[in-house]
């Protein structure tokens, strides 16, 4: 269970096209949730659309670089663990990423996706392999990038280590019609419904709070589903956003009895 009481913030929005652009939104975002969180969870790589990119080679940075720099330097003004999900660069490779950066402003925990799907990996990306968590004053955290929360095997790792808070940046994507997105499984309803109940049930699972931060918006006729959710141990949802962009605060309380793990 988390130490103590923890305010949180997953923050959802619209992702430009333009790298600069999603940057500076990016950092803005933060800013604002900064003086209220101990806790800000961004989404699966947040600078950058996903299906409509050709390579993820010309966005990738390196950890640490200047995008981790800069949620870094935000993270140690605000005094708070900042987690986001990053294209990184090592050597020849690159992965789909999320780092955590402990309120000192020191990058703490790194994980690299390991349930890549179809497009990760034809679009350059290398799978991770190691489920690990971190202790910090929170609790034990762990991470699990979108599809990954989908793999038993993943669970089963990462429940064996008895984390207190999971963190799952994802990018959840669906079609908005069936002529015009035929790569995309399911529909909008159901992709926000199947989100929900995977994160219910990791929570579950693995006897831990779990958070989970989206975009939201349209990508071409693909629609981002947002709905970035928070689940008690038990299983129950705290709180969870629409489709429109949101900065959600929220609190984590492990004297309640409502937030307990049945």
């Amino acid at each position: 269970m988390i130490q103590k009481r923890t305010t949180v913030s997953l923050i959802q929005y619209n992702c430009p096209h333009d790298k600069n652009e999603a940057l500076t939104q990016i950092l803005d975002l933060v800013r604002q949730a900064g003086p209220e969180s101990d806790l800000i969870l961004l989404g699966e790589i947040p600078y950058t659309p996903y299906t409509t990119v050709n390579d993820f080679v010309g966005v990738a940075e390196n950890v640490p670089g200047n995008y981790s720099d800069s949620l870094s330097r935000l993270a140690k003004e605000f005094r708070t663990y900042l987690c986001s999900g990053i294209v990184e660069k090592d050597g020849n490779n690159i992965y789909n990423s999320a780092i955590l950066i402990s309120p000192d402003g020191v990058i703490i925990h790194k994980h690299r996706k390991i349930s890549l799907a179809g497009s990760d990996s034809a679009k350059g990306f290398s799978p991770g392999n190691e489920i690990a968590i971190v202790e910090t004053e929170l609790g034990k955290i762990g991470i699990l990038i979108c599809l990954d929360s989908s793999a038993n095997k993943n669970i089963h790792k990462l429940a064996a280590l008895s984390p207190d808070l999971i963190l799952v940046p994802a990018y959840g994507l669906a079609k908005s019609d069936y002529g015009m997105t035929l790569t995309i499984d399911c529909m909008v309803d159901e992709c926000i419904e199947e989100w929900r109940i995977r994160m219910q049930m990791l929570a579950k699972y693995c006897k831990s709070y779990v958070l989970r931060a989206d975009h939201c918006g349209m990508e071409d006729h693909q629609v981002r589903v947002g709905h970035s959710i928070a689940v008690t141990p038990g299983g129950y949802v705290i709180s969870e956003a629409t489709m429109k962009p949101a900065i959600l605060n929220i609190g984590l309380d492990p004297s309640s009895s409502s937030q307990r793990s049945w």
